[in-house]
C-alpha cells in the first residue's frame, strides 16, 4: 500500500512542476520539448555516453508524454506569436492608411497637437472625431482617469502614437487644411 501513496505523491509533484513550468515561460516548455526529443530519438550509444540510456528506457512513457504535451504547447506558442505579430502588422498598415485618409475635422484636431508641440491633449471621449482617431490607431487614451466637463462629456488625456508624431512632424502636409492651420489663440 505505501507504494501507491508514493506514486500518487510523485504524480502530484510532477503535475505541480508541469503547471509551474507552463506558467513561467514558453522557453522552459521549449527546453522540455527538446530534452524529451533527445531522450526519445537520440541513438542509445549517445545516451549511454551521458548516462541517460537508463532514463530513456525506464521512463519512456513519461518522456513520450512530456514530448507530446510540450510539443503541442510549443506549437501553440509559435502560432500565437505568429498570429499576434501578423495582426500588429495589419493594424499598423490600417493605421497608416487612416493617417493618409483623414477628414477635415480629424486634421484640425491633429493640428492642435502639432501647433502646440505636444503628444498629449485632453479631449472629449464623447467626440466622434476622437473615437474615430482612437479606433484608427492614431490616438490612444493615456489615462483612465478623466474629468467631467459637462454631464455627458468626459474628458481624458489622449496621446498620439510615436509613429504618428514622427509622421506629422516629418510630413505636416498630412494634416494641413485648405483654410489654414489651427490657431491656439482662438478658443476650441
Amino acid at each position: 500500500m505505501p507504494t501507491v501513496d508514493w506514486k500518487i505523491a510523485l504524480w502530484d509533484a510532477l503535475t505541480k512542476l508541469g503547471l509551474w513550468v507552463i506558467q513561467r515561460s514558453p522557453r522552459m516548455v521549449i527546453v522540455l520539448f527538446i530534452a524529451a526529443a533527445i531522450l526519445l530519438f537520440a541513438p542509445p550509444s549517445q545516451l549511454h555516453l551521458v548516462g541517460l540510456d537508463g532514463v530513456a528506457v525506464l521512463h519512456r512513457s513519461i518522456v513520450g508524454l512530456t514530448f507530446l504535451i510540450s510539443g503541442i504547447l510549443t506549437l501553440t506558442y509559435i502560432c500565437t506569436w505568429t498570429f499576434d505579430n501578423a495582426r500588429a502588422i495589419v493594424d499598423l498598415r490600417r493605421s497608416r492608411q487612416a493617417l493618409r485618409e483623414l477628414t477635415y475635422q480629424e486634421k484640425k484636431l491633429l493640428q492642435r497637437f502639432y501647433v502646440r508641440h505636444t503628444k498629449t491633449q485632453r479631449l472629449s471621449a464623447a467626440s466622434g472625431v476622437v473615437r474615430g482617431l482612437e479606433m484608427g490607431g492614431i490616438l490612444f487614451r493615456a489615462s483612465e482617469l478623466g474629468n467631467m466637463v459637462r454631464l455627458s462629456e468626459p474628458v481624458f488625456a489622449y496621446n498620439l502614437h510615436r509613429w504618428v508624431w514622427k509622421q506629422i512632424c516629418q510630413h505636416p502636409e498630412l494634416i494641413s487644411t485648405p483654410d489654414g492651420w489651427y490657431d491656439p489663440d482662438h478658443p476650441d
